[in-house]
């Protein structure tokens, strides 16, 4: 039994020194790519200034149209009948 824990052992060693130069080698990627190089504005050092929102106006006089005053709201909807015999017995026959 000694042998398989020696083996498991030797397995999970061989799998963390897989995993630390994996990292490393993604650091020097990252390193060498300028991923952790400070960029320059590229207007010097003013930041850009923001565009002042414009501001929106809804137009609600098509409100006031005699077509849209016409209309007529439903109170009460009236109601399906109550059928119990909807669809299938079995949904998943085929149809003969």
């Amino acid at each position: 039994m000694a042998i398989t824990f020696i083996q498991k052992r030797k397995s999970q060693n061989f799998l963390v020194l897989i995993f630390a130069v994996l990292i490393l080698t993604i650091f020097f990627v990252l390193w060498f790519s300028g991923f952790f190089k400070k960029t320059e504005n590229l207007l010097g050092e003013q930041p850009i200034s923001a565009v002042p929102a414009k501001k929106i106006k809804i137009n609600f006089d098509f409100l006031e149209n005699n077509l849209i005053k016409d209309f007529t709201t439903y109170e009460d909807l009236p109601s399906f009948p109550a059928t119990t015999d909807i669809g299938r017995e079995v949904p998943f026959f085929l149809y003969k």
